[in-house]
């Protein structure tokens, strides 16, 4: 079954709760409830990553389990209300339920590749076109946001609760360590940064940024200085 895209929101609810939040708590609060609804419970590591500081009056909203996972309690209860009554929806289906409509298809199919999730359609094309937008402009290259194999990857890490800041991250990551490597320049491309080891480059560190054929930056200004004044002190010997 596909992961439901959706719980309910009560506003009311919502609006009382945190009217002694400051409004950025507010936004990490909802954050943190988006996240969990997709992935499931929070490591402390993972809320850091997501919003930052996990300040004391946010986590008055959460529970923690034995296993040290932050949850709010309140979601999950929706959670399972929801996935009994969609449960509920599918047994009456298979009892018989409405009979289907025989509806002819009007004009030309979309046509869209295989390898798209039935859910959040749109959503998911805007997010791949960012990225492959933003690793083209990291690396000069043009690849295609529409292709099958982009398409694949990238799909893939978003089912498991990566989002479009982990990709940018990747592709940070990479560049400053590949972009310049004659060897590992081509390995810039999305079959690589998005495949399977996808999690493993997200948890790497950017490499320093050099100048000066490698040397740190202002260390080759340091030492022009350093000739310049060996040379006035040969001339001045000389002369």
């Amino acid at each position: 079954m596909a992961k439901d895209p959706a719980f309910l929101f009560y506003s009311q609810d919502f609006i009382t709760g945190t009217l002694a939040m400051p409004f950025d708590e507010r936004g990490k609060y909802i954050t943190l409830l988006c996240y969990q609804h997709q992935s499931g419970r929070m490591s402390e590591e993972t809320i850091s990553f997501l919003i930052g500081s996990f300040s004391d009056i946010l986590k008055m909203k959460f529970k923690r389990d034995e296993k040290g996972l932050f949850y709010n309690e309140r979601l999950e209860i929706e959670i399972e209300k929801r996935n009994k009554f969609i449960e509920s929806r599918i047994n009456n289906g298979k009892l018989g339920g409405r009979p289907k409509e025989n509806k002819k298809p009007l004009g030309k199919p979309l046509g869209k590749p295989l390898g798209y999730p039935k859910n959040n359609l749109i959503e998911n094309e805007n997010i791949i076109e960012n990225i492959i937008e933003y690793l083209n402009s990291k690396t000069g290259k043009k690849f295609k946001s529409n292709t099958k194999p982009t398409i694949k990857h990238i799909n893939a890490r978003l089912s498991e609760g990566f989002t479009i800041e982990h990709f940018k991250k990747v592709i940070n990551i990479k560049v400053s360590k590949w972009l310049n490597d004659p060897k590992m320049c081509d390995y810039l491309r999305p079959e690589t940064l998005f495949g399977t080891k996808f999690e493993s480059y997200l948890n790497e560190n950017e490499t320093n940024k050099n100048n000066n054929n490698g040397k740190p930056e202002g260390l080759g200004e340091i030492e022009s200085l350093k000739d310049a004044i060996e040379r006035f002190q040969k001339e001045s010997i000389q002369s």
